[in-house]
């Protein structure tokens, strides 16, 4: 397993677009409003090349895929 900047290194999933940032830029941190909107723009995820991530921003749709998954597997502990 390869780290880069203390994140695990993974390969750009098919579909997903590539976005050459840096969300660790002073300039990004002290005003992330356009960083945001360029990746909401982008989809549900993003490929950050600089540190070989996906970048994502949607909390309320990845939240309800959690509690899906979640659901799921309490249903099949409760019926064996």
């Amino acid at each position: 397993m390869k780290m880069i900047e203390g994140h695990i290194e993974i390969d750009v999933p098919a579909g997903v677009p590539v976005w050459d940032v840096d969300p660790y830029d002073t300039a990004v941190l002290s005003d992330p409003e356009d960083y945001y909107a360029e990746l909401r723009s982008k989809g549900s995820f993003a490929y950050i090349s600089r540190y070989s991530m996906l970048a994502l921003h949607r909390y309320a749709h990845i939240f309800q895929e959690a509690q899906r998954e979640t659901a799921k597997k309490m249903g099949q502990i409760l019926t064996g």
